[in-house]
């Protein structure tokens, strides 16, 4: 099949954005990504993520380990002063990005 002969080649690059064991999932997908390649993963909730973080950071096969928070606050803009809207929601989701690299052998 097409997908079977996508993970021979290897991949460019990954983005994930699934409720499933993530763990398990990049320990699935993480050897067909080409080494110095990036992936992404995005998840609404922080602990699977920070489980994520925690197991590749155990993981010589990958570099820059960042897992963040995106903020996207609006400001209400008025004839000589502003101020940002004290009444939104400051989570938007987690992401966990990094790279494959070669391991050192």
């Amino acid at each position: 099949s097409k997908v079977k002969e996508w993970v021979r080649e290897g991949f460019d690059g990954v983005v994930v954005a699934a409720d499933v064991d993530l763990v398990a999932l990049m320990g699935k997908i993480l050897p067909a990504l080409k080494p110095s390649k990036p992936f992404a993963v995005y998840h609404p909730y922080l602990q699977p993520l920070s489980e994520l973080h925690s197991a590749l950071m155990k993981n010589s096969s990958v570099a820059r380990v960042d897992l963040t928070e995106p903020i996207m606050q609006r400001h209400q803009v008025l004839p000589g002063r502003s101020h940002p809207n004290m009444t939104d929601s400051a989570s938007g989701g987690y992401f966990l990005t990094g790279f494959k690299i070669l391991p050192n052998e």
